[in-house]
C-alpha cells in the first residue's frame, strides 16, 4: 500500500467517525425523566435550611446580646 493510499483511506476513515459524532452532538439527550422527579418544593425547602443553618451562630449572638443589653450592669 503506497503512501497516497494510505492518506485516501485513513481520510475516508477519518470522515465516517467525525460524521458519527456530529450526528450524536445534534440530539440533544432528554432529561425530561430526570427533572420532571424532582420535586420544586424539597428544593426550595433544603436552600432555606442551609440559609438558617448558615445565619445560626449570626443570629445566636445578636439575641445574647440583645438580652444582655436588657439587664444593667
Amino acid at each position: 500500500m503506497t503512501r497516497n493510499q494510505k492518506l485516501k483511506y485513513g481520510s475516508g476513515i477519518v470522515a465516517l467517525v467525525a460524521g458519527g459524532q456530529a450526528f450524536a452532538v445534534a440530539v440533544p439527550p432528554d432529561l425530561s425523566t430526570l427533572t420532571g422527579a424532582i420535586d420544586l418544593s424539597t428544593v426550595v425547602t433544603a436552600i432555606i435550611a442551609v440559609a438558617v443553618l448558615l445565619m445560626a451562630p449570626q443570629i445566636t449572638k445578636y439575641a445574647i446580646s440583645a438580652v444582655r443589653r436588657m439587664f444593667p450592669k
